[in-house]
Parts: C-alpha cells; structure tokens; sequence
C-alpha cells in the first residue's frame, strides 16, 4: 500500500485545523461555502487531472495555472457562473492564505492565487415583492400544525427584523427579551458581531403565541426557537431545511397569488424588509 507523502500529510492536517478555527469564528453558512469548494477542488484533481490524494503537493495541486484549469472546468463543464466561480476561488485563497501563515514555503503559492483576476460579472437586479405577496405567503400556511406555525413565526422574524435566515436560526429561547419595554432579540450577526434587534408588537405577540403552543410554560434558554424533529428528537433547523420549507410555502402562496416568486429564498426576505421599509 502506498504510504501518503509528508507534504500530503501536512495538507490533510493543516486543512482540518483550518476548518475548526473556522467553525469556532465563521457562521456555519461560511464553513458549508468552506468546505463544498474544497471537495470540489480535490474531486477535480483527482477525478480530472488524475492527482492521488496521497501524493498531494501544493507546487503541483495548488499551482496558479492548476487553478485557472479549476476554474475554468467549473465554468464549462459545470456550468457555474461567474459570480459562482469568484466565490470558490475567494475561498479556496482563504485556505491558501491560512496555509501561508502556518507554514511560511507556502506564502509563494497564496501569492500565485492571489493574481488570478476574478471573472467579469454583471449585475443582477434584485426583484422586488409586494406586501400583499408576503402577506399572501405567510396566511397560506396552515399554522394549527407545529411545523406550520413554526414556518409562518420564522418569516416573519425574518422579514419583519431583517436579518438573515442563518441569524434567525441561531436563536435561542433564552436570547429573546419580550417582556420588556422595549422587546427585543440578541443574536449572533456576521462575524460574529453580537446583535440586538428591537421585535414589533405584532412579532412579539406572535413569539408569546409560538412559545407557548410549542415549548409551554417550562423551558430550557438554551434551547433554539425553530427547531425540527429528527426521529422524534428536536435538532436545530438547518437553512437547507428552511429553503426546502420555504420553497413549499410560496408553491402553495403563488396558486392565490401571483406576485409571490416561486424560486423565493430566505435570503430575499432581507431586501423586501428594506423595500418596504424605504416605500413607507
């Protein structure tokens, strides 16, 4: 059997110490982005070029041209965009870079990757939504179900605060504050900068509503207020979980009304929060 070469080993090693410092700083959406390009990158070495996985070396593997060979595979045969092909390639340099300050033979090749110009993109026009859109989206879902009013609370702390579906899904019972004068919500927010968000009456009342139906009168504060039932044990939503729900609610929402977009997404609830905001 094959015995991995020291440089493969020195890989391997500082990839996986990259990833849990990148788990302890990073949201988990940046680790997911993290480590899909990775996996990709090492598919394409060795399903494309031939590499074996033990005999990896950054001269070889990590080279500019071998990147610029990446990318350009990513574009023609899978089909990524460039804005896609922008983002795997800041990704993999975020790797690189991490190699280069642990290891200091290895600043050349992060310095080689960091002269790869990015591809040419064009901007793309955010649609906009009406309100009658959001509240056709949010009245089509059947809240006398736990998953349905789940649902139906989730998009409206989304929408009605504007923060990101990975920030809502972060929230634990214990970080909402709606007793008080001012309710509001603490949570983490990109780069883990700590956040507070003050929460509309209609929200909290909503919240007050949710809890109670869901968790009763007793709870524990470190528990995460959307959650989803994996065999019948409560596990934190996911936001792949959140689109697949969301994707569902608006298929059913467009059927009463056309303005609600069928490829909607939870990101998008972040601009209609702000459209409407600007409108009134």
């Amino acid at each position: 059997m094959m015995k991995p070469k020291k440089e493969a080993l020195d890989i391997a090693t500082l990839y996986n110490r990259w990833l849990n410092e990148c788990e302890r700083i990073k949201s988990p959406c940046t680790v997911r982005a993290f480590t899909i390009t990775i996996n990709n990158y090492i598919d394409f070495l060795t399903d494309v070029q031939g590499f074996k996985t033990k005999s990896f070396s950054l001269g070889k593997c990590f080279s500019r041209a071998m990147i610029e060979k990446w990318l350009c595979w990513l574009e023609k045969k899978k089909k990524c965009s460039p804005q896609s092909c922008n983002v795997r390639l800041s990704n993999l340099r975020s790797f690189l870079k991490y190699l280069s300050v642990e290891n200091y033979k290895y600043m050349e090749i992060y310095l080689a990757s960091t002269s790869i110009e990015q591809r040419k993109t064009t901007k793309v026009k955010i649609r906009g939504v009406s309100k009658e859109a959001i509240e056709a989206l949010l009245n089509s879902i059947d809240t006398s179900t736990e998953v349905g009013l789940r649902d139906c609370v989730l998009w409206q702390t989304v929408y009605l605060t504007g923060m990101r579906i990975s920030e809502a899904l972060s929230i634990k019972l214990k970080d909402l504050n709606l007793k008080a004068k001012d309710p509001c919500v603490t949570f983490v927010g990109k780069r883990r900068n700590i956040r507070t968000s003050y929460l509309p009456s209609v929200l909290v009342e909503n919240l007050n509503y949710y809890i109670s139906r869901t968790f009763g009168e007793i709870y524990d504060g470190e528990t995460f207020l959307f959650f989803s039932r994996q065999k019948g044990i409560k596990e934190p939503m996911t936001v792949k979980n959140a689109e697949m729900r969301l994707r569902k609610n608006a298929s059913i929402a467009n059927k009463k009304c056309k303005d609600v977009p069928l490829d909607l997404r939870p990101h998008m609830h972040n601009h209609f929060h702000l459209g409407h905001l600007v409108s009134l």
